[in-house]
């Protein structure tokens, strides 16, 4: 919602708070919680859409793919560190335990030994 009133700021739209959600909820009809740039449109009506220059529509699809597919890469490469960071804690734990079950052999072996 916040880059929706972001959105009519830019365009020089001033609506108070609670006028914007009203606007949004309005036109969030799936209840996604995202308004399309065609919902957007259909507020403002056909005309609009259609009287959008091409390459501008086009420039603004490219920049939202461009966002989602930053966000995107973000959110894996979070994912993979967050994997790295419990496969290192894993390993350290694993060679920690290493370590107790050869000491507790070699106690056993002078154990035997002593026998």
């Amino acid at each position: 919602m916040s880059d929706f009133a972001h959105g009519l700021d830019k365009m020089t739209i001033v609506l108070a708070r609670s006028d914007c959600k009203k606007v949004f909820d309005f036109l969030d009809k799936t209840n996604t919680g995202e308004v399309t740039f065609a919902q957007f449109c259909s507020l403002v009506g056909e005309n609009v859409h259609r009287e959008i220059d091409s390459n501008k529509l086009k420039t603004i699809e490219g920049a939202i793919a461009d966002k989602i597919s930053k966000e995107r890469a973000e959110f894996l490469e979070r994912k993979q560190q967050e994997s790295l960071e419990r496969l290192s804690v894993s390993s350290t734990q694993y060679r920690g335990l290493n370590q107790v079950r050869s000491s507790d052999r070699r106690l056993k072996t002078q154990r035997l030994k002593a026998m």
